[in-house]
């Protein structure tokens, strides 16, 4: 059951995240622009850090909705799954303070 749980999540993350723009366009052609300047800037590892720390809370919301969609009608796998879901922001949330570790390191170097 976690195993299958597990895939679920994925799937509808998976899906959550698709391009529907690339899948569209198939043969017609892109028109390309001339961009005169210098090239923009890198964001700063904190800024990276801040954007992944955003994203977390738009995983979160993509797999809860994905578990009650899925589990609409069995509530026990819907708790199992959100459960799950909630396992995985946290666990993201300890990579978050690894790169905002890391990012500090860097800056006091």
């Amino acid at each position: 059951m976690k195993n299958a749980l597990f895939i679920i999540i994925l799937i509808g993350l998976s899906l959550c995240f698709t391009n529907a723009d690339s899948q569209s366009v198939n043969n017609s052609k892109i028109p390309t622009v001339s961009v005169v300047g210098p090239p923009p800037e890198a964001p700063s590892c904190l800024d990276s850090y801040l954007s992944f720390c955003d994203n977390l809370q738009n995983i979160l919301s993509a797999a809860t909705a994905n578990c009650t969609a899925t589990f609409a009608n069995d509530p026990d796998g819907h708790i199992e799954c959100n459960n799950y879901a909630f396992d995985l922001y946290f666990n993201m949330h300890g990579v978050a303070d690894a790169m905002y570790d890391r990012c500090k390191l860097n800056e006091a170097q």
